[in-house]
């Protein structure tokens, strides 16, 4: 498997390259699809990954009145693999399945292991709905980690300045649910300036994790861009792979937590985790800071401007971004 582009910490498949068992499940016309059953499962054989304790599943899918469940189970120490693990049912109303176990702890969308592992299988389990009628098919998948990137960014070969065009969004623009949808939110500014314009609030709908009662799930963000036929994953970066992110004309959606005075200029504290889309960077006062759309400005002529880079990383939850092509 030949990884590039924006896949940093991201190994990525397509349904059309899967290897591993079919059950009830074949490929065909580009998309991992029922064979003839109301239940199919794919299993993959073992993918190998940096040594990690932090392991994600993104996927993009068209669900057509059926779902989709990606699992994962990961080799322990002693070589055996543990049980499944699931990134939660992405149907009629998603919901994530989080659960504490010995082997791991699965919350929402993140799954961290009580030890490191190189080695993984993921699983995905179709079903038509409960009507039997869904034909859900699956486009591709990625596994995301927290060990060694797939590629070194030099940044010192990056543009000195890269200023995208995002159409601003505010998420208090959304009445009654504006204050708790920065991530569909920035998910949406990044879906339109690749040329799809939906509404925040359309976005916000497709997004809610019905398990957790959330809209800030990272891979419903994700499937719902893939959804909407975008190519989309979750990864972790650092400053240089968004720097080259961005350089390759994708902005991004990155995860904060911050407290009062962390990001100066920041309309205020995200103590409790926040979205935001980054749309470029610059060197001021010959310090790097990003330029930004913060979508929990209130009047959308003042969610864009710009963070200290250093001060941003500084809360960067994960390093977790989305990236929508």
């Amino acid at each position: 498997m030949t990884v590039n582009g924006l896949f940093y910490r991201t190994l990525p498949f397509e349904a059309t390259h899967l290897e591993g068992s079919f059950e009830g499940v074949k490929v065909e016309g580009g998309f991992l699809c029922l064979d003839g059953a109301d239940r199919g499962v794919y299993t993959s054989n073992p993918i190998q990954v940096p040594e990690c304790d932090t392991l994600l599943v993104s996927w993009n899918c068209y669900r057509f009145g059926g779902s989709v469940e990606m699992l994962l189970s990961y080799k322990k120490p002693d070589g055996s693999y543990s049980g499944f693990f699931s990134y939660g049912l992405w149907g009629t109303k998603p919901a994530s399945k989080s659960r504490k176990a010995d082997e791991g702890v699965m919350d929402e969308d993140t799954l961290t292991l009580p030890c490191k592992t190189d080695s993984v299988i993921v699983r995905a389990v179709l079903t038509s709905g409960e009507d039997g009628s869904g034909d859900p098919r699956l486009v591709r998948f990625g596994v995301t980690h927290n060990g060694k990137p797939n590629f070194t960014v030099d940044g010192r070969v990056l543009p000195d300045e890269v200023l995208l065009h995002v159409k601003p969004r505010s998420q208090m623009a959304v009445p009654k649910i504006g204050n708790i949808i920065c991530s569909p939110t920035s998910t949406a500014m990044c879906m339109d300036y690749k040329g799809l314009s939906l509404p925040t609030e359309d976005v916000a709908a497709q997004c809610f994790d019905y398990g957790a009662r959330i809209y800030g799930n990272w891979l419903f963000n994700v499937a719902c861009a893939g959804e909407n036929g975008f190519k989309a994953h979750f990864d972790i970066y650092d400053v240089d792979a968004a720097r080259h992110c961005l350089a390759c004309g994708t902005p991004l959606a990155f995860s904060i937590r911050t407290e009062a005075g962390q990001i100066t200029n920041a309309p205020q504290a995200y103590t409790h985790g926040h979205l935001i889309c980054v749309t470029g960077y610059k060197v001021i006062d010959g310090r790097l800071h990003f330029a930004v759309n913060d979508p929990a400005c209130s009047d959308v002529n003042e969610v864009s401007r710009f963070y200290d880079a250093a001060e941003l990383d500084s809360g960067w939850k994960l390093k977790a971004v989305y990236v929508i092509k």
